[in-house]
């Protein structure tokens, strides 16, 4: 009996198969065999996995005549499987070369029926241009959550005596319906930290940039369906259960709504099922996702909207800076509009611009006097930026956003505004006719009701106030327009579309960690203050 079982289902991916095998081959652990599916690929994985069976006899290679998904191509290796514990490798990663050995030791050592390796990302950088990885020691194991199965090694007795399998109905849905029960019904679960696994993150991949079909939204609702029906059969606290249901849940929804591109057959489908889904729950859920398809309807809406072609927005770019002189990015963006927009007048407000009364605003409002005292430049730029423009119309722009194209044809909205990401409104740029009711919403936000509220953030402030207003002639613009590449992602020219207007490098210089405790706090101060002034 072999000590490790590796199953690896293979389908399509030649350019990385080599690397895999070799990773698995050439573990400091040889007592293991090579499980090797090869799920009716058409390219040539197929001949790779051959000319590595013909010189590495503890390969054992299963050819698919049809393509049958990795759930029946695991549940094949589990059950050819020889070894005493099990591990899966996806055919695009690959591991440390002691991997398996450190994980089968800590397994002896411990008795645990679950060990666990790190996980890092290949292809993938941060925002310091560092790869990324996950210290799966943080991770919750009290709460069924296990990350990413192909970081573990499971004591094969294990799965058999639970009789645990990858759920055959579900297509590319189906670890995590397997997660949950081994996280379930495993007695230990032990950490290896020491060791990684590295997956694949290729940002190009059809995996990361697909829009989903109905089929595929489907078969994540039915995962999570199971999930459901899994966790109710077991003995679990009520904390733990809403925990572990409200994350799942959450990661759910925010898959479909990136997505869906917008598709509004998709949208009713997942919020029919909804209605089904939480009449399962035990408990009520932490949070409730509902307002973010609500805000994504209106959103497709505004886009089918017919809008007027003549120009509306007057041709100026507004722009905001207050207390230091200019960053070196603000000046660089500086020179693209003007080298991009030649025929707008580009306009900059500050403490004596005849565009905004500073006097009048820090006397007659609280929040715009407590954050220009308190020098936080952004905020303080946040409520100006939405005063010039409700006084006299135009775009504005944040000094870390370069131009691609020409914004004339954005002229012709009553108001324009983009996604920043999945149902959450970006304010880095937008315009706007003078006096629209949109703007005139938000200023009294600013000035009668944020210290009752714990938003403070603009794009949070600006969501909330678009899905809760009647404005029906905003038009929100897809990510791609404006922020073609998310905050604390690695910019990839890639990103770029036709579709985009402008780049923004997400400067994110703004946040004064010693003000953090007034800018999330305020709310309950003002409440306190409220008590201590009818005592």
């Amino acid at each position: 009996m072999p000590k490790v079982s590796v199953i690896i289902p293979i389908y399509n991916t030649e350019k990385y198969l080599r690397k895999c095998l070799d990773s698995v081959c050439n573990q400091t652990l040889s007592d293991i065999e090579i499980i090797c599916v090869n799920d009716c690929s058409t390219d040539n994985s197929l001949e790779i996995l051959e000319e590595y069976a013909s010189k590495d006899n503890r390969i054992k290679l299963i050819d698919f005549k049809e393509n049958k998904g990795a759930a029946v191509a695991r549940n094949a290796g589990i059950d050819e499987a020889k070894g005493e514990y099990i591990g899966f490798v996806d055919s695009d990663d690959f591991i440390d070369l002691d991997f398996y050995e450190k994980l089968y030791n800590k397994a002896i050592e411990t008795g645990a029926d679950v060990t666990k390796s790190n996980l890092i990302f290949e292809n993938f950088c941060n925002e310091d241009n560092k790869k990324e990885y996950h210290n799966l020691q943080e991770v919750r194991i009290n709460k069924l959550y296990l990350n990413h199965i192909p970081t573990t090694l499971i004591k094969k007795s294990f799965l058999t005596n639970n009789k645990i399998a990858f759920p055959e109905i579900l297509k590319n849905a189906e670890d995590s319906v397997f997660e949950v029960m081994v996280g379930a019904k495993a007695n230990k679960i032990e950490i290896v930290g020491s060791v990684f696994y590295h997956y694949n993150y290729n940002n190009l991949s059809l995996n990361n940039t697909e829009i989903y079909s109905k089929e595929k939204i489907k078969n994540l609702l039915l995962s999570f369906e199971k999930n459901i029906d899994y966790i109710n059969q077991i003995e679990i606290s009520s904390q733990c259960y809403q925990e572990f249901i409200s994350h799942r849940f959450n990661v759910l929804i925010r898959t479909i709504l990136e997505k869906c591109d917008g598709n509004i057959d998709i949208i009713n489908i997942l919020e029919e099922n909804l209605k089904i889904l939480k009449n399962k729950f035990k408990y009520a859920l932490l949070f409730d996702e509902s307002n973010k398809i609500s805000i994504l309807k209106k959103i497709i809406k505004s886009r089918n909207a017919n809008v007027n072609n003549i120009n509306v927005i007057p041709k100026r770019i507004f722009y905001v800076w207050f207390g230091d002189k200019k960053t070196t990015l603000a000046n660089v963006c500086i020179d693209n509009w003007r080298e991009k927009l030649p025929d707008f007048e580009i306009i900059e407000v500050g403490k004596f611009s005849s565009y905004f009364d500073f006097e009048y605003e820090y006397n007659n409002c609280k929040w715009f006097k407590d954050v220009y005292d308190r020098k936080l430049w952004a905020f303080v730029s946040d409520y100006v930026r939405t005063k010039v423009l409700y006084e006299y119309g135009g775009i504005y722009l944040d000094t870390d956003i370069t131009i691609k194209k020409d914004l004339s044809p954005l002229l012709k909205h009553n108001f324009f505004i983009g996604e920043e990401s999945v149902s959450r409104i970006g304010v880095g740029i937008f315009g706007s006719k003078a006096k629209h009711p949109y703007l005139e919403k938000v200023l009294r936000f600013y000035q009668n009701k944020i210290y009752n509220s714990p938003l403070y953030i603009i794009p949070d402030i600006y969501t909330e106030i678009y899905e809760n207003g009647n404005l029906e002639d905003v038009y929100v613009y897809k990510t791609e327009a404006f922020y073609p590449f998310k905050y604390q992602t690695e910019y990839k020219p890639e990103c770029i579309t036709q579709n985009t207007y402008t780049v923004h490098w997400w400067n994110a210089s703004w946040i004064n960690s010693s003000n953090l405790s007034f800018l999330r706090n305020k709310h309950h101060l003002a409440a306190l203050r409220k008590r201590t002034l009818k005592q």
